[in-house]
């Protein structure tokens, strides 16, 4: 079963979702702020296909900023945004949320059969993008560690590891360079491209996070070697 995230701080304009998207045959779920959304999501990337989320009463930073980061968080899932209003502000907002990573803008109000088309065409591109997902991705095996392209797990003896988004690329870049050492330049263009949000130091972030995840003793890393002055090396 399809499985859609309703994300919604307007109690009317939610009942609105959950009687229209019912139709679709898709086990909802709900929550009523965007940073909700986002904690879901990252705890369990599979709890939903795609994310329905209302922006009433917050800003189109806000808005922005959520198909950013929902985007890093989960790559497949679908962003449907729905907003108020037909101003130019909100004309703009949509154009910027549309480049960062949102699938589809909706201005509210709308009729329960346009909201069910769109999001089962949403659902069906989405379930098609996973498919082929499944299909091109293989495993990556070095030493005690398994990466897993396909559900973004690394598994290492009897661990796993779930991945977030950046966290997967910057794996396997690793892992496709190991015993390299690499500047934090190659490894931010190779995780973040060209992300306009992101900034080098966001490597570093990760890295933190990342020897939390993998390393016996993270202040003593075994995998993830410092390379004083220019970036990190993976050993495996």
């Amino acid at each position: 079963m399809k499985k859609i995230l309703i994300c919604s701080e307007a109690g009317d304009i939610r009942d609105f979702m959950v009687l229209s998207l019912k139709k679709t045959d898709s086990s909802l779920v709900m929550t009523e702020t965007p940073d909700e959304a986002l904690k879901l999501v990252e705890k369990n990337p599979e709890c939903c296909d795609i994310v329905a989320a209302v922006f009433m009463r917050f800003t189109p930073g806000e808005c922005v900023d959520f198909c950013k980061k929902m985007r890093e968080i989960s790559e497949p899932v679908g962003i449907m945004i729905f907003s108020g209003g037909g101003s130019e502000i909100m004309r703009i907002t949509a154009a910027s949320a549309l480049e960062s990573g949102a699938d589809d803008f909706i201005v509210l109000p709308v009729t329960s059969g346009e909201l069910n088309a769109r999001a089962g065409a949403l659902l069906r591109r989405v379930s098609f993008e996973k498919k082929l997902m499944r299909n091109s991705f293989i495993e990556t095996f070095q030493g005690e560690f398994m990466l897993d392209h396909r559900e973004r797990v690394l598994h290492c003896k009897d661990r796993d590891i779930p991945l977030t988004m950046h966290e997967y690329r910057m794996v396997d870049f690793f892992l496709a360079n190991s015993g390299r050492e690499l500047s934090r330049q190659e490894i931010f263009e190779a995780v973040w491209g060209e992300e306009k949000a992101a900034e080098i130091n966001t490597v570093d972030v990760n890295i933190f996070r990342l020897r939390a995840k993998i390393e016996k003793d993270p202040s003593n890393p075994e995998h993830i070697l410092t390379v004083w002055k220019k970036g990190y090396k993976w050993m495996p």
